[in-house]
C-alpha cells in the first residue's frame, strides 16, 4: 500500500502561467515560490492506487533529464513490459528522456524531494560513471493527452555529467545518448514514433531554453 506525494489539481495548476495549455513551463522565481508554498502547506500523502484515476489531486513526478552539455547529447531509454518490473502497464515499451518516478512516504522521508531524487536516479535506475551535477530544477510539466498524464505533474530536473552513464534496473530495456540536435530534427520532421511517451514528446520542443536554465549546473556531485 504505497504512499505517494499528492497535492490539489486546483493548487499546482494555478503556479502555472497557461494551466490551460499542455506542456513545458520554464521555472521562474515566483514559479518556484509558489510551489514550494503548496508543497509546504497543500501537498500529502495517499495510497498511489487511489488516486490513478482521481484528476482532483495531482501526483508530483520529479522527472530528471540526464544530459552530457559538452557532447550536446540526451540520455534515452525504454521501459519494459514487465508488470513485475515496471508496474505502469500506461508506459510499457515507451521512450523516454526522464528518469524518476513518485516520491515515497516511506522511502524518501523527512526530505522528501531531495531524497527521491536521489534514491531513484543514483540508487536505483541509472550507474555514473563519473561525477554528476546536482539536479537543477528547469520548470514544470502538466498534459491532459491521455488519462496516464491528468493524475501526475511534472518537476522538472537536469543532471548533467561528462562520464558513462549505465541502467540499473530490469525496468529499462536499454539505454543510450543522443544528440539534442538529432532529438529537435526529429520532432521537426514529426518523425518520433508514438512510441515516445508523451512528457519527452513535450520535453523536446524546449531543450534549447532547458539547456538555457541548467546551465548553472556544476559538475562534482
Amino acid at each position: 500500500n504505497t504512499k505517494v506525494l499528492v497535492a490539489p489539481a486546483e493548487d499546482l495548476l494555478s503556479i502555472m502561467q497557461n494551466p490551460e495549455e499542455d506542456g513545458f513551463e520554464p521555472a521562474s522565481d515566483e514559479t518556484l515560490e509558489q510551489l514550494e508554498e503548496v508543497l509546504r502547506e497543500r501537498s500529502f500523502f495517499v495510497s498511489r492506487y487511489h488516486c490513478e484515476e482521481d484528476e482532483l489531486i495531482l501526483q508530483l513526478i520529479p522527472y530528471v533529464i540526464v544530459t552530457n552539455k559538452s557532447k550536446d547529447e540526451i540520455y534515452v531509454y525504454e521501459r519494459c513490459n514487465d508488470p513485475i518490473e515496471y508496474g505502469d502497464r500506461r508506459l510499457f515499451g515507451k521512450l523516454s528522456i526522464g528518469f524518476g518516478g513518485h516520491v515515497n512516504k516511506e522511502k524518501d522521508a523527512p526530505d522528501y524531494l531531495n531524497n527521491c531524487l536521489f534514491r531513484e536516479v543514483d540508487q536505483e535506475e541509472l550507474l555514473f560513471k563519473g561525477e554528476h551535477s546536482a539536479p537543477v530544477l528547469v520548470g514544470t510539466l502538466m498534459s491532459h493527452k491521455k488519462p496516464v498524464d491528468r493524475v501526475h505533474f511534472g518537476l522538472i530536473y537536469v543532471v548533467d555529467t561528462e562520464g558513462e552513464v549505465l541502467k540499473n534496473e530490469e525496468s529499462i530495456n536499454w539505454l543510450k545518448p543522443y544528440k539534442a540536435s538529432v532529438l529537435q530534427d526529429q520532432f521537426r520532421n514529426e518523425k518520433i514514433p508514438e512510441r515516445y511517451e508523451t512528457w519527452t514528446a513535450e520535453l523536446i520542443k524546449h531543450l534549447p531554453s532547458i539547456k538555457a536554465i541548467s546551465n548553472g549546473a556544476c559538475i562534482g556531485k
